[in-house]
């Protein structure tokens, strides 16, 4: 029941033992294209057969093809970051399954390669950008990619770390992908508000919790991180987050505000 197998069974409402075992790794590496090509995802299905639009959000963990500049698939896990070909479309990931848009994260929120994806891209912050304050661009193999170590990736959490060493953005900290999740999907319930776009719509909103690491952000620590129960707090930051989701369908009319849906 963890990480790629619920995933996979989710997506595709096949058990993942009919299939494999175990997770995918560090670049997406270890149980081949999740889902099979021969699976029906459930966006899919409503796609074909109801017409939604569809977008994922968060944590991905089925896999994807990221390569190098020869040309063949990362299997291991590369520290130099000149033999990544950061530019080429991540292959067999979210939207060659059914989804219109992604963003979230390459493969998982505690193994490499520590980047955001926008649809089949990967994506660069580039300080350059929006008047100096920087914004995310489709990544180019000259981008200052590096090496994160795990004492750097841990070093911003309070809460649980579980990180493995491996390439990212330079930009990338552990505290970041939770709230940025949120905002990505405020902003596509905004976008679709506005769009005049009647389709319905199906947005996966994965989070990257409870899974290691869990990092509580400086808002919701309180006493109970005081007295050590840290994870009482980050469950707080957690109900804070889905409840932003209910807000934002609600703020925007997509359903009745105080009926349950």
């Amino acid at each position: 029941g963890v990480c790629t197998p619920s995933r996979y069974a989710l997506l595709t409402g096949k058990y993942n033992w009919r299939e494999f075992n175990g997770i995918s790794g560090r670049w997406g590496a270890g149980r081949g294209d999740l889902p099979r090509p021969s699976d029906v995802t459930l966006p899919e299905f409503l796609k074909s057969s109801h017409q939604y639009d569809t977008a994922a959000f968060g944590k991905w963990h089925l896999g994807g093809r990221f390569y190098r500049t020869d040309g063949t698939v990362i299997t291991d896990n590369p520290s130099d970051p000149s033999v990544v070909d950061w530019a080429r479309p991540v292959d067999f990931h979210a939207v060659a399954n059914g989804f219109d848009h992604f963003r979230g994260l390459g493969v998982a929120i505690n193994f490499p390669p520590y980047v955001y994806m926008i649809d089949d891209r990967i994506q660069f912050w580039d300080t350059t950008l929006n008047g100096g304050q920087g914004a995310y661009r489709p990544a180019e193999n000259t981008d200052p990619f590096r090496q994160w170590s795990t004492s750097e990736l841990n070093a911003p959490v309070l809460g649980q770390t579980d990180s493995r060493a491996g390439l990212g953005d330079p930009s990338y900290s552990q505290n970041d992908p939770g709230p940025q999740l949120f905002s990505d999907v405020e902003n596509y319930i905004a976008q679709r508000a506005t769009s005049g776009d009647t389709d319905p719509f199906f947005a996966y909103v994965s989070m990257h919790s409870p899974h290691d690491p869990w990092a509580i952000t400086p808002e919701f620590v309180g006493t109970d991180t005081a007295n050590g129960f840290l994870f009482a707090d980050f469950l707080r930051e957690v109900d804070h987050r889905v409840g932003r989701v209910l807000s934002a369908l609600e703020d925007q009319k997509f359903y009745p505000v105080g009926v349950d849906q």
